[in-house]
C-alpha cells in the first residue's frame, strides 16, 4: 500500500471512530451531523466526501466493521475453549469483553437496526444474517466434534444471537456489582437452548431407528 493510500485509510478510520465517539447511551446515530463528525475527526467537512458519500454510507461502513468484530468474537470464543470452559462460557466471556471495550459499536448496532436510515437497517439485517450463518456453521462443527447431534442449527444460532443481543444493553446499563449475576443468567439461558437443541436431535434420531 502506498503512503497516500495508507493515509487515506487512516483518515477513513478516524472518521468512523469519531462518529462512534460522538454516540452515547442517550444519543443515536441519526442525530449526528456531517459537520459534527468532521469536526470530531479534525478534518474539513469537504474532506468527508473523499471517503464517504454521506452519513448513510458512513453508517453502512460502521455496520460492516461491527459485523467483522462479531465474527471475530465467534472464532475467538472457539479458540478459548478448554476442558474447564465450554463453548457457552468461552463465548460469553469474549462477548462481554467486547461490550466493556467497545460499547459504542454494540449500541450502534442495536439502535440502528430499527433506526431512521433504510440503507443502514438493510445492511445490519444482512450482516446479522451472515453472522447467524457463521455461528450456525460453527455449531454444526462443534456438535460433530463432540459426537452430538443438533437440530435446525440456523434457528438455534438465531436464538443464541437474540438472547445475547437482548442481554447486552442490560449489561451495559447495570452497575458493576450486578454484572456477575447477568453473566450467570446469560450462561444459563444459552446452555438451556443448546441442551434443548441436542435433546431434540437425539429424539429425532431415536425415532428413525
Amino acid at each position: 500500500m502506498s503512503l497516500r493510500a495508507e493515509q487515506k485509510e487512516q483518515t477513513k478510520h478516524a472518521i468512523m471512530n469519531a462518529a462512534l465517539r460522538s454516540l452515547s447511551a442517550d444519543r443515536a446515530y441519526g442525530s449526528l451531523s456531517l459537520r459534527e463528525v468532521a469536526r470530531a475527526a479534525e478534518i474539513a467537512p469537504t474532506s468527508f466526501y473523499r471517503h464517504f458519500k454521506d452519513l448513510d454510507d458512513l453508517g453502512v461502513h460502521l455496520a460492516k466493521e461491527v459485523a467483522e468484530t462479531l465474527v471475530a468474537l465467534v472464532r475467538k470464543g472457539r479458540e478459548q475453549m478448554t476442558p474447564e470452559k465450554n463453548l457457552v462460557r468461552s463465548s460469553v466471556d469474549v462477548f462481554l469483553s467486547f461490550l466493556r471495550e467497545e460499547p459504542a459499536k454494540f449500541r450502534f448496532l442495536m439502535r440502528e437496526k430499527s433506526g431512521s436510515s433504510l440503507l443502514i437497517r438493510q445492511e445490519i439485517k444482512k450482516l446479522t444474517r451472515d453472522f447467524i450463518s457463521e455461528l450456525s456453521d460453527f455449531l454444526v462443527f462443534e456438535s460433530r466434534r463432540r459426537n452430538k447431534g443438533i437440530v435446525e442449527p440456523e434457528i438455534v444460532a438465531e436464538c443464541l444471537v437474540n438472547i445475547v443481543f437482548n442481554m447486552g444493553p442490560e449489561f451495559l446499563d447495570s452497575p458493576a456489582e450486578k454484572t456477575d449475576e447477568i453473566y450467570e443468567r446469560l450462561v444459563k439461558q444459552l446452555t438451556l437452548v443448546s441442551i434443548g437443541a441436542e435433546a431434540r436431535a437425539q429424539s429425532r434420531a431415536a425415532l428413525r431407528q
